[in-house]
């Protein structure tokens, strides 16, 4: 019995040994399988992060690029507004200038026209008053040679007074004649020169181009023989769109300034032209009453 119970005993012993072996083992087992398994779990980790950055990537790259694609149009399409309401500002005032030019002409032609009227009633009214004294008189010799040279002096006046009106008239039609040509050729030079720039750029912006094909490196015969894609044309900045806008305001400001400068000229102009006319008829009617007063008081002296 008692080696019996000793057998026993190493038995269980030897099996609880076994069983403990046993449990360290599949423990130990598990733990490598475990470290097994992280090892093939973080490079999967690691290639699936990288799949989803490189398509979040991708998709912003394809949104930047949508977006451009859409903005492209609309910032043509805004600058072609932006020429086309600078077109109209400069035709709006060029015909605005026109208008005020058109005026100003009527306005002066109504201005000589009725100084021409008045002047034709002063002959008619000179020459009536010349003719009541030459015949009222008629018996006194001496009131007729008085009223004659009264006569004679003021046609002589009125003739001197005559070439002197029409001579500034003549002058002030050259003048606005050659200040209007004066601002067509300006106008046409501006017009020119935004002509030339605009073609100066194009032709900078297509040596450009050509500067960087040339710097490009060879390419193959089978490459160079297939079809290229035509390329976009150069994107451009918002700065240089509002830089153009600018010296177009700055354009128009300064013709619209230069215009009205001239207008306040000529204006000035006619107004020295106007004074002048107006002081060579009040001398000439000065002279004429000064030669009528000789006149009427020469036979009074004599007799």
């Amino acid at each position: 019995t008692a080696q019996a119970t000793s057998e026993f005993a190493r038995l269980v012993l030897s099996h609880a040994a076994l069983s403990s072996t046993t449990a360290a083992t599949e423990q130990q087992q598990q733990q490598q399988q475990a470290a097994s398994q992280l090892t093939l779990i973080c490079p999967l980790n690691r290639l699936k992060l990288e799949i989803i950055r490189a398509m979040r990537l991708r998709e912003v790259r394809e949104t930047v690029e949508r977006n451009a694609a859409r903005r492209k149009p609309r910032e043509e399409a805004e600058r072609r507004q932006r020429a086309a309401e600078a077109a109209q500002r400069q035709r709006e005032s060029l015909e605005l200038y026109e208008r005020e030019r058109q005026l100003e002409k009527q306005r002066e032609e109504a201005r000589q026209a009725e100084r021409m009227r008045q002047h034709e009633e002063w002959l008619r009214d000179q020459q009536r008053r010349s003719g009541l004294g030459r015949y009222s008189g008629a018996a006194d010799d001496d009131d007729d040679e008085s009223t004659s040279s009264s006569s004679s002096s003021e046609d002589e006046e009125e003739d001197q007074a005559r070439p002197v009106a029409s001579g500034n008239r003549t002058l002030e039609r050259e003048r606005r004649q050659q200040e209007e040509a004066e601002l067509k050729r300006k106008l046409q030079q501006q017009q020119n020169a935004a002509g030339g720039r605009a073609k100066a750029k194009q032709q900078n912006e297509r040596l450009r181009n050509a500067t960087k094909c040339n710097e490009k490196p060879p390419r193959s015969a089978a490459v160079r023989r297939t079809p290229s894609w035509p390329r976009p044309p150069p994107k451009r900045s918002v700065a240089a769109f509002l830089a153009e806008a600018e010296e177009e305001e700055r354009l128009r400001r300064q013709m619209e300034e230069e215009w009205r400068r001239k207008d306040e000229e000529r204006m000035r102009r006619f107004r020295e032209l106007e004074a002048q006319q107006q002081t060579v008829g009040a001398v000439s009617k000065a002279a004429v009453r000064g030669a009528g007063g000789a006149g009427k008081t020469g036979p009074t002296a004599s007799e």
